[in-house]
């Protein structure tokens, strides 16, 4: 009897130890397979974070070639730092939680080609810092040059506030870094009204006017174009009263113009302001189809006075001025603001001709990428 107790106790005791050992395996699986679903959801969480950053990078890369292929770019300029970040902000502007920028000091130029460095991030959805990292070089060509300065599509752009105070309506695209405000009636019979501030309107109709849009970059009147228009002048001279067709010749002034008359095949260009002074016609007069004859060029303020009809393109890097009725086919393009006064009626037009300096169709010629590669941290 006490032999069979003890063989019991024994066979009690090794189911107890081997119950203990299937514990303890089972426990060691159990931990390890929870260390391998971190392990793995941590490594999907730094390929998602990884990819970000990739895709940030090569929104930076496209939008310095965006750049680089802008006609009105000057090759070796620094004016891409105003529409790409040049430190790690941290802002994001890829999604959610991406963003990129391009230190200055990785950007090397040479004469015909650029090469550069974009560092593109993934932001923590629960901080600042980032936990995704990628570093893109590349290298560009320079675009070969265009003989037309890319002024932008027809229609009417201002780096300032875009102001109606007559009656009027316009037919094309209005688009402004700032404010457009009519306080009088305008009727938009076509196109779109975009303001990266607020539009303020009484006449437009709302689904076809968006404010808080993105700024963009205005056409700059350079001191390389007016020297280029100066040494291809016909006339050199600040008064003008011109009639009849010019036959294409170019006027310069180097200062403040004073314009008068009747006349169209001409280009205009002012180093200073521009006052067109009277009444009068210039392109024709034609204010919808026909082809935009005249083009002026100032790199002060334009100020247009008097009744007028013109088939005209106005290019300036301070503001515009309509003051009196006007009717205008063609396109305005402004550094700063655009300010109707009394009636007007404008139609976009963008057919320029007999004019290579001046164009509102982007140049064909695009930069060539040679080299793209992703370098270590």
């Amino acid at each position: 009897m006490k032999l069979k107790n003890k063989l019991g106790m024994k066979e009690r005791g090794s189911v107890l130890v081997i119950a203990l050992i299937l514990v303890s395996i089972a426990a060691v699986v159990t931990a390890s397979s929870m260390r391998g679903s971190l392990m793995q959801e941590k490594m999907v969480s730094n390929q998602s974070s990884k990819s970000t950053a990739f895709m940030a990078a090569e929104s930076g890369a496209a939008s310095f070639s965006q750049w680089v292929n802008d006609p009105n770019t000057v090759w070796g300029s620094n004016s891409w730092q105003n529409i790409i970040p040049t430190s790690a902000e941290g802002k994001v502007n890829i999604g959610t939680q991406g963003y990129y920028w391009i230190n200055p000091s990785d950007v090397v130029w040479g004469p015909s080609s650029v090469t550069l460095k974009i560092r593109g991030y993934t932001k923590s959805d629960t901080s600042s810092s980032s936990n995704g990292q990628t570093i893109l070089q590349i290298t560009m060509t320079q675009p070969s040059s265009s003989t037309a300065a890319y002024i932008g599509s027809p229609g009417m752009t201002a780096g300032g506030n875009i102001n109606f105070t007559g009656v009027g309506m316009i037919s094309g695209n209005v688009r402004t870094n700032a404010d457009v405000n009519i306080t009088g009636v305008g009727v938009l019979s076509n196109g779109t009204v975009m303001a990266a501030g607020s539009v303020k309107s009484k006449g437009f109709f709302p689904t076809l006017v968006t404010s808080k849009v993105d700024t963009m970059a205005i056409p700059v009147v350079t001191p390389a174009f007016l020297a280029k228009m100066s040494s291809k002048a016909s006339v050199q001279s600040c008064n003008l009263n011109l009639s009849g067709d010019q036959g294409g010749k170019i006027y310069y002034c180097n200062g403040d113009l004073t314009l008068k008359g009747s006349f169209s095949n001409a280009t205009i260009v002012s180093s200073g302001k521009v006052t067109n002074s009277g009444a009068g016609l210039m392109g024709g007069g034609s204010r919808s189809k026909e082809s935009i004859a005249v083009a002026i060029v100032a790199a002060g303020n334009l100020t247009i006075n008097g009744l007028n009809s013109d088939n005209a393109v106005y290019w300036t890097n301070g503001n515009v001025v309509q003051n009196g009725l006007n009717a205008q086919a063609g396109a305005i393009v402004a550094g700063g603001s655009i300010t109707w006064n009394g009636g007007y009626n404008f139609n976009s037009n963008g057919n320029i001709i007999d004019n290579d300096e001046i164009s509102t169709t982007a140049t064909s010629s695009v930069s060539r990428l040679t080299a793209w590669q992703e370098v270590l941290q």
